[in-house]
């Protein structure tokens, strides 16, 4: 039997947070046979709008039954109460792109908020109506208008020890426009630049274009190792240095402070500047010094919201030393006059009013919630992430490599990044891949790649790697 949609939980008996009390409230009315194996439970976003609670929160409170194994949710089902005598469906039987009718990509980043789309249309609605509106169809200043420099500040203010000054704020379409301006402004083609083994892909597209070589730093749980760059600086003549410091893509590590201190001294010392690339700082657990505020006069510092709000709205911020402004103002005329001044205001409003602020706090719930079940669904393998990172790096037990991995996860209809994606040098690989946490649709279906990725990985590949990719 499966009843509709008509199940609501009392929550007049429940303690705690919104999403343990319903999971509290469903567990006992399945423990009571109110529910029955098979009863068909109310759509995600059905009962977020009854209880008046976001889609994520009750995404979270079925994913914790979920983990219980007291229901089961699938792509053609929905979520109904688990028979306790029937196998799971995943156990039975590989899920197929055809049976999930789609193919999840978890390879970039998305916006987890579903407030973050209605922000910047209701943003974009009041400026159309406003009398300055013209004033932004305009050719401007190409380091930004006064009020987005402002702005940006602001924002890039909200994660460092001091305020930053307008002044040297510079506008961007977005952290990769950011960075192609950064390397233009302090490098030239044929220098080498240090950066982590494992980088940014953006990093690995702009550097050739630039004639820019990349020299390959080592890495540990804590990010870039001091020793490793001091060598390269020696070795190769490296004329910059480019990392993310906080929640380092792709392999989630972040500098402790005492680390952050000892490559700062390093760039100082070897007179070269720095490109710190802080898109994920907003989302660290524990908030530290930037490199910028540590040695202000060698660092470009990069932040942008697609990384944390989402990728749509292409607004990137440069902290730039004073010396180097006129330089990256010139970058920035040179690849693109000025970035959009549409996009600049629209963030600079959500920034001044609070709401990019308030988006922000909703990522880190969902986020939390996603990478806590994640976790929760890979115990036991060597799962790398912290509470509000939208990614995650899942080193590999043998024999597993990452390409018959991502072959494996593609069978099952998602898409994961294989660790070679991100390596510096091309002789240098990991068995690892990189989970985009944000881009699954909710916690739920994040939890059943993880379940079954899980189950699969305690078994040997079925097919080696150059069978695969001959």
């Amino acid at each position: 039997m499966q009843i509709s949609t008509g199940w609501v939980p009392d929550l007049s008996t429940t303690k705690g947070p919104m999403y343990q009390r319903i999971a509290q409230a469903l567990t006992r009315d399945i423990q009571s046979g109110k529910l029955k194996p098979g009863d068909q439970l109310p759509p995600n976003r059905e009962l977020s709008a009854l209880l008046g609670v976001t889609v994520g929160t009750v995404s979270r409170a079925f994913g914790e039954v979920v983990r219980a194994r007291l229901i089961e949710t699938g792509a053609r089902r929905g979520t109904r109460v688990k028979d306790p005598d029937e196998a799971d469906s995943t156990d039975a039987m590989p899920i197929t792109p055809q049976a999930r009718h789609r193919m999840t990509d978890l390879r970039g980043h998305q916006a987890v908020s579903k407030n973050w789309g209605l922000e910047i249309g209701q943003t974009l609605a009041l400026l159309h109506q406003s009398p300055s509106f013209s004033e932004l169809l305009r050719y401007d200043d190409p380091a930004g208008r006064a009020p987005h420099r402002q702005a940006g500040a602001l924002w890039l203010s909200r994660n460092a020890d001091t305020s930053v000054d307008p002044s040297r704020v510079i506008v961007t379409d977005g952290a990769q426009h950011a960075l192609l301006c950064g390397l233009m402004a302090c490098t030239k083609a044929g220098d080498s630049i240090a950066t982590e083994r494992f980088t940014y892909t953006g990093l690995k597209t702009v550097a050739p274009l630039l004639g820019l070589k990349l020299v390959p730093v080592d890495i540990d749980e804590h990010g870039m190792l001091p020793a490793s760059l001091q060598e390269a600086i020696s070795r190769h003549s490296v004329q910059a240095i480019v990392c993310v410091p906080s929640i380092h893509n792709p392999t989630t590590a972040t500098m402790p402070l005492d680390r952050r201190r000892e490559i700062a001294s390093l760039a100082k010392q070897a007179d070269v500047h720095l490109l710190e690339d802080d898109v994920y700082g907003c989302l660290s657990e524990t908030p530290l010094p930037t490199l910028a505020s540590l040695v202000p006069e060698r660092v470009i510092r990069i932040t942008s919201f697609s990384k944390t709000l989402g990728p749509g709205l292409r607004v990137g911020f440069m902290e730039t030393p004073s010396q180097l402004t006129a330089a990256v103002t010139a970058a920035v005329r040179a690849t693109t006059w000025m970035a959009s001044p549409v996009s600049a205001e629209v963030a600079a409003q959500l920034i001044t009013s609070g709401h990019a602020e308030r988006v922000l706090e909703e990522s880190r719930v969902e986020l939390q919630a996603r990478n806590e079940a994640l976790r929760q669904a890979l115990a036991g393998f060597d799962l790398r992430t912290s509470a509000f990172s939208p990614h995650a790096w899942l080193r590999l037990p043998e024999p597993w490599t990452a390409s018959n991995f991502c072959r494996w996860a593609e069978t099952v209809g998602y898409q994961v990044s294989p660790s070679e994606a991100f390596a510096t040098h091309r002789a240098d690989s990991d068995k690892a891949v990189r989970i985009s946490v944000s881009a699954a649709q909710d916690v739920v279906e994040l939890q059943e790649f993880g379940l079954l990725a899980a189950r699969t990985l305690a078994q040997e590949p079925q097919i080696s790697s150059d069978e695969m990719f001959p």
